[in-house]
């Protein structure tokens, strides 16, 4: 994940950040985003183009992530991801995980 700036020049970083975004989008939206993606992989679009779609990505998935993140940093959210992370991984590791 990137941090508070993203170099609008750089197609490849735009593009990573549009991929993570996804995830926090209406599925409509994220439909939409998808075939804009899928065409610019076919030709070639401009800098200004794939940043005004950054912008409208990140605009649009702020407050999903403001809320994962404030949902986070409490200890319910806390116990919940680590639940989540113990349950993802295999049982022996999982084991020991929670001895640890």
């Amino acid at each position: 994940m990137y941090g508070l700036s993203l170099d609008l020049r750089d197609h490849a970083r735009v593009g990573d950040f549009i991929q993570e975004q996804l995830s926090f989008l209406s599925d409509t939206e994220r439909r939409r985003v998808e075939r804009l993606l899928e065409q610019r992989d076919a030709s070639p679009v401009s800098a200004e183009h794939l940043a005004d779609l950054a912008l409208r990505v990140g605009a649009e998935s702020w407050a999903p992530r403001r809320a994962l993140a404030a949902f986070l940093r409490t200890q319910q959210g806390c116990d919940e991801e680590w639940r989540m992370t113990v349950a993802a991984v295999s049982n022996s590791t999982g084991h020991l995980m929670q001895r640890f």
